[in-house]
Order: C-alpha cells, then sequence, then structure tokens
C-alpha cells in the first residue's frame, strides 16, 4: 500500500513538473486605453444626444447636435461616457463625451534592465487574459528611454536589477479587453498553450 501511494506521488510529481518545463516565464502587465473626448465646437445648448454609454458608433455618425451643429465620430468606436445631457448648456472646448476606439488599446509592462537587449520596436510579443479565448500578438511600439526605479536608487550591481522600463505593445485583437484589465506577456515563441 505505502509503495502505491509512494509510486503516486512520484508520478503526479513528475507530471506536475513536466508541464512546468515546458511553458516559458511570463511577464505582467496591464491594458491601458487612450480615451478621445469630443468636444463642442462652439457654446451652446445640447439639442439632443444620439448616443449612450456603451454604444457602438460608426465613423461620422452623429453623436450629439449643438444648435444647428451636428457632432460626429471622428472613427468606429465605443462610447465609454457622456459628461452632459441633452438641453444642457455646454462652453465651447468642454468634453461632451469620450469615445475608446480599437486602436487606442495599448498593453503596459516593465521589463528589467537585463532583458532589454532581448527587445525591440516592432517585435511581436503574445499575451493572454483571464476569460480570453486564446493568446494572442502584439506589437512592441514603445520601450522608454529612461529607466524607473525600485528605491533605494544605487547604482550597485545588486541594485541594477531593481532598474525597471516601461514597455508598450499594441494588441491586434481588442474585443475582449478594458481598461486596467491584467494580462500575462511572454516574449518570445514558443507560445505557451490554454490546457
Amino acid at each position: 500500500m505505502w509503495d502505491s501511494i509512494c509510486s503516486l506521488v512520484l508520478g503526479l510529481n513528475l507530471q506536475v513538473s513536466s508541464c512546468l518545463v515546458d511553458t516559458p516565464p511570463s511577464l505582467n502587465g496591464y491594458i491601458e486605453t487612450e480615451a478621445l473626448r469630443i468636444s463642442a465646437t462652439t457654446s451652446g445648448r445640447i439639442k439632443q444626444m444620439y448616443v449612450n454609454t456603451g454604444d457602438l458608433v460608426a465613423k461620422d455618425q452623429p453623436l450629439f447636435s449643438l444648435d444647428s451643429e451636428a457632432i460626429r465620430s471622428p472613427k468606429a468606436a465605443q462610447v465609454e461616457k457622456r459628461y452632459y445631457q441633452a438641453d444642457e448648456w455646454v462652453n465651447a472646448g468642454t468634453p461632451v463625451l469620450s469615445l475608446v476606439a480599437p486602436d487606442q488599446y495599448k498593453i503596459r509592462f516593465f521589463l528589467e534592465e537585463t532583458a532589454l537587449s532581448r527587445i525591440k520596436t516592432g517585435d511581436t510579443l503574445y499575451y493572454e487574459c483571464d476569460g480570453c479565448p486564446s493568446i494572442h500578438q502584439a506589437i512592441i511600439r514603445f520601450i522608454a528611454n529612461s529607466a524607473e526605479y525600485t528605491p533605494p536608487v544605487l547604482y550597485t550591481k545588486e541594485q541594477r536589477a531593481k532598474l525597471v522600463y516601461l514597455v508598450e505593445a499594441i494588441p491586434q485583437a481588442t474585443s475582449s479587453l478594458h481598461a486596467g484589465q491584467p494580462v500575462s506577456i511572454w516574449l518570445n515563441p514558443p507560445m505557451p498553450q490554454k490546457p
């Protein structure tokens, strides 16, 4: 009986170990968006709001009318927030609503100084998020020129490991992403496979 239990535990341990060996280590990052704030071009009363928070809008679709002028969407996007309602007065240049377009999503993560030589702008990385159906690709578009430091800021060999650089990548699929959402990132293939 004892031999059977030991064999079972050893077998399970080997299976778990072999699963872990195949998966490369991941980095932690998060999703960020840059909202487009749609402003009134002149001061006036909002005559009508054509969209609500969460609506998907097409390029050139009317968003709201200000007296006799219709303000249209500059691109296909989702309405993130409405700041005003119909019949409210708005000053010129004041944002009336904000939009988030698919090309406004980015992945942000920090990379240690010792790993910088492994990447360059234009490289492909791989990411996944909780609830995402599969692993996706993103293209690195920005690597910070200056480091951010974890205190204390000392340039000893041991402290240099605490230097980190901001990296941003543009995800190729954004339908399941949300601002602030954590993601796991891999810099190099082979891509890890979800179980």
